[in-house]
């Protein structure tokens, strides 16, 4: 029997080795060529969208890249933080029940999300993951400091390292902040949210502080503009007018994403497909696993009916968290 350390090492092996062949290969994207074998140093281009700490990746480790073939190492190292994601949600989604099995297998596929293979495939976004790390540790510490025991210094603390960890993913890459909210979405999704008042209390106390943090990151990105006398770019000058960053998005950002099919080569021959159709049939068994076995553990237990406005109330939360992962006002 497989004690419960070694899951999580498991879950790193099992998403590194899918995602192998993107360490072996010889390539760049657009970008890679860019920012890495460009003569002209990118420091600037990073500080215009508000990220020091990308700019200084840069500076101490892009622009000394010699070769194509060493972009595997950032690569990997973006595999690694993707792995790690993977293992924090394990871990988060004891709340659900489940065994470790399932819980390993929902992690794995949480990390092989079209997102993260972005991510692991381009070489300058290997600090996309680690950003949303930060995110989600910051959303890990507002846990602890909204429990009944905690001390009022204790509580301070937390909540001060907390809002510093969001600062490094802003200052990173400002779209992992959403990060922050799954793991508030993941606490909607708990029984306990219909069961406990003290347990919806404590959700929306996480909730209040993520847009306290948020507001926090705002002033921030303004105030690095502010104090370099910078130009921030377009995109930074929208976050003034929601409504023209809502139009940008639409006209701009989505056509472009979706332009992104017609470069797209889908591969054929059964062979090359054989992996790709063994790895969605294990996604596709464990989600049908899991949804079973709660299908029974509905069926087996006698849970009392919630209210009509509790359920409101619940549908109202569940889905503002939701809606903010998807959404980042920053860039």
């Amino acid at each position: 029997m497989t004690r419960p350390s070694a899951y999580p090492l498991l879950i790193v092996f099992a998403v590194l080795l899918i995602y192998g062949p993107l360490f072996h290969a010889v390539y760049g994207f657009g970008d890679d060529f860019v920012l890495f074998f460009s003569e002209q140093t990118q420091e600037h281009a990073f500080l215009s969208d508000g990220r020091p700490i990308f700019a200084l990746s840069q500076f101490l480790f892009h622009r000394h890249t010699a070769e194509l073939a060493d972009l595997w190492r950032f690569r990997f190292l973006c595999g690694v933080g993707v792995a790690a994601i993977a293992v924090v949600f394990f871990e988060q989604l004891r709340r659900f029940g489940g065994d470790r099995v399932e819980r390993a297998g929902i992690a794995i596929a949480l990390a092989t999300l079209p997102c993260m293979q972005t991510y692991v495939a381009q070489a300058v976004t290997w600090l996309s993951p680690f950003a949303g790390l930060a995110a989600i540790g910051a959303a890990g510490l507002t846990q602890r400091a909204g429990h009944v025991r905690t001390s009022l210094l204790k509580r301070f603390a937390l909540i001060l390292f907390a809002a510093f960890l969001m600062l490094v993913a802003a200052a990173t890459y400002q779209p992992m902040l959403s990060w922050y909210w799954s793991i508030a979405f993941m606490m909607t999704l708990d029984r306990r949210f219909l069961r406990s008042r003290e347990y919806r209390k404590w959700t929306w106390s996480v909730l209040l502080w993520g847009f306290v943090y948020f507001a926090i990151c705002f002033l921030a990105l303004k105030s690095f503009f502010w104090l370099t006398d910078l130009a921030p770019k377009s995109r930074i000058e929208l976050t003034r007018n929601p409504f023209e960053k809502v139009y940008w998005f639409l006209r701009i950002q989505l056509p472009q994403a979706l332009s992104f099919w017609w470069l797209m080569e889908v591969p054929s021959g059964l062979k090359r497909l054989l992996a790709t159709a063994v790895a969605g049939s294990l996604i596709l068994f464990t989600y049908v696993l899991t949804f079973a076995r709660l299908h029974r553990m509905k069926r087996n237990q006698m849970v009392p009916r919630p209210g009509f406005w509790l359920l409101i109330g619940w549908m109202i939360t569940s889905s503002a968290a939701l809606v903010l992962t998807h959404v980042h006002w920053l860039v």
